[in-house]
Formats: structure tokens, C-alpha cells, sequence
């Protein structure tokens, strides 16, 4: 098993990248409470409440034969290649983080040129971006993380 789809949510710093997989992370968690958070097997949701400060990676136990990954480090390529490195061949279906840099060193280069030419494709682009009020940013937020579970129930899910 390797990583064959991503589903990725881009943005600038401080847009609400992390926040919106954390959202993701914890509804998954009412999907399939047993899951791995930052390498340890839990089976409660590691995340007590938002906005989280600190990148975390998640892989979940089969949801109807598939495992889903996320990794919310997407600042940084050297951050994100040391996570995906551990969960690279633990899921099927990844879904990630990624700043909108697109140069060598960026995390959405190496998803969508190295990955790609790996044949792993993003299945799905999600953009955050700044707000001017809290309601606004949590809106989005949530749109993005209910646009991605009916897609993952849609394709993968189902």
C-alpha cells in the first residue's frame, strides 16, 4: 500500500491551513475513533480544542478498506518530507497541508511535479485564506472540511 491520492488545502501563513485539518482530523475521528497521532495508536481524538498550536500527522484505521493519512506541516518541505517519509506506505489517500510557494524547495512543488511524476495525483485543491472576522474564518474552515468528507465518502468512502 502507498499513497496513490491527495487531497491538499493551500494557503499563505496564518490562513487557517492547520486549523481546517484539524477540523478534518476530528470529525474523522467520529468516522474511526482508532488511529495513529504523531505515531502513537490512540483511540480517542488527540486535538482538545482549536485553533491547535502545534503540525501534527494523523493515519487512520481502514474506513471501509481504505486508510486515510493527514499531515498538517505544509510550511516547510523539510517538516513535511520527514512526515511523509514515516506515513508514506501506512495510507491510501493523503491529505495535506501546503503553502502557495511554488518554487524547489516547496512543499506544492514536491506534490504536484515529484508526486505527480511518481503517480500520485491531487485528487482536490482546497485555498484558505485571511479573513477579516473570526465567523468568516471558521466558515471556511468548515465549508472546506464538509466539502472534503462528502468527497472522501463519495470516492473512497462509499
Amino acid at each position: 500500500m502507498s499513497i496513490e491520492n491527495i487531497i491538499l488545502v493551500s494557503g499563505r501563513i496564518g490562513s487557517g491551513k492547520s486549523n481546517t485539518l484539524a477540523r478534518i482530523y476530528l470529525r474523522l475521528c467520529q468516522k474511526q475513533p482508532r488511529h495513529s497521532f504523531n505515531g502513537i495508536d490512540v483511540f480517542t481524538p488527540q486535538i482538545p480544542s482549536l485553533p491547535i498550536k502545534n503540525d501534527f500527522y494523523a493515519i487512520y484505521e481502514s474506513i471501509n478498506n481504505v486508510k486515510i493519512g493527514i499531515i498538517s506541516a505544509g510550511d516547510y518541505k523539510e517538516d513535511f518530507l520527514h512526515i511523509f517519509s514515516k506515513i508514506r506506505n501506512k495510507a491510501d489517500v493523503l491529505i495535506c497541508a501546503s503553502r502557495l510557494i511554488d518554487n524547489g524547495d516547496s512543499v506544492l512543488r514536491y506534490i504536484t511535479s515529484d508526486l505527480f511524476n511518481e503517480g500520485v495525483s491531487v485528487d482536490l485543491n482546497f485555498c484558505t485564506f485571511p479573513t477579516y472576522s473570526g465567523a468568516a474564518f471558521q466558515n471556511m474552515q468548515i465549508s472546506i472540511t464538509d466539502a472534503i468528507l462528502r468527497h472522501l465518502d463519495d470516492i473512497y468512502l462509499n
